[in-house]
Parts: C-alpha cells; sequence; structure tokens
C-alpha cells in the first residue's frame, strides 16, 4: 500500500507560530482533497450603513482550495480557538471595498455580508488571490446530479411539482 505524499503546504503556515497553530487547527477539519493556499489576520465585521458601530472581530481568515474559512480567536491567548465560517467559494461573492484594497465586501450564501478589513503587508496579495479564487470557482459551473429542471408547463406557468398537492 503506498500512500500518496502529504500536500505541499505554503511557507506562511509553517514560517510562524501562529502559522503552525492554524495549520494544526484547520488540518483537522480540512475536507480530503483540499490543500491550503493562504491565511492572513484580519478585522470582520457586520458590512452596512451602521459599519463604524458594528462589533469587530480580529479573525484568522484562511484560503483553501475550495473554501474560506475564519478561525476565532482566544481572548488572552490569541490562538485560533475554533472555526465560526466555511463558505465554499462558489457561494460566495467578494468585492474590494475601498481605495486601498485591503477591505473586501464578502457575500456568502444565506448570510448578511460581512466586511475583512486586512492588514497592510498582507492584505493586498491575500485580497488579490481571494478575489482571483472566488471568480475562477463561480465560472466553473457545478454539473447538478439530479439533471436539469423540468420544463413549465404552457397551460399553468409553472413546474410540475409546484403543483398543489391537493389538486390531482
Amino acid at each position: 500500500m503506498s500512500q500518496s505524499p502529504p500536500p505541499e503546504v505554503p511557507e506562511s503556515f509553517t514560517a510562524t507560530r501562529a502559522g503552525r497553530r492554524l495549520r494544526r487547527a484547520v488540518g483537522r477539519r480540512l475536507p480530503d482533497g483540499d490543500r491550503l493556499l493562504a491565511w492572513t489576520r484580519a478585522w470582520v465585521s457586520n458590512d452596512g450603513p451602521a459599519r463604524l458601530l458594528a462589533v469587530r472581530y480580529r479573525d484568522f481568515v484562511v484560503l483553501t482550495d475550495r473554501t474560506l474559512m475564519c478561525w476565532s480567536t482566544g481572548f488572552l491567548t490569541r490562538r485560533p480557538r475554533r472555526r465560526v465560517l466555511c463558505e465554499r467559494l462558489e457561494e460566495c461573492a467578494v468585492e474590494p471595498v475601498g481605495r486601498r484594497g485591503r477591505s473586501l465586501r464578502v457575500r456568502a450564501f444565506a448570510r448578511r455580508p460581512l466586511r475583512f478589513d486586512l492588514p497592510r503587508r498582507s492584505g493586498p496579495e491575500f485580497a488579490r488571490l481571494l478575489v482571483d479564487r472566488v471568480a475562477a470557482a463561480r465560472a466553473v459551473p457545478t454539473p447538478n446530479p439530479a439533471g436539469p429542471p423540468p420544463a413549465l408547463d404552457p397551460q399553468t406557468e409553472r413546474r410540475p411539482s409546484e403543483e398543489a398537492p391537493w389538486r390531482a
């Protein structure tokens, strides 16, 4: 039995103690075949008109091949504690906000938009990588295992599954 070699890990996950701790925490919850791409710390808050009054959290933001994750930080230890967001990239919409390219608005499936305020050093690079990955993931159509949806009935202009059960 030959095992496949472990996937290569970017240097950012091995260079610092925080990166190594994050790699251990994320590695336990990482789906098979998914590999780590990048991470950074960011101020995460709800985006909206009252953004300046919204509660902000300093979280770890992790990007993999297929998912975007946020990990909360321990209050005193500042270590990654628990995963608070895990969204597939094809279900996300990411758009830059502001002039410097360090703030992102992330709209995840069935959630209010979040705002990521990224650091000066690693922020612009992480933002470009995230925007590119999300655009690439959304461009590839995912096949529907059930096949195409049924055609509309010309008389009722509804699909057969939308009929009321009491009408036969």
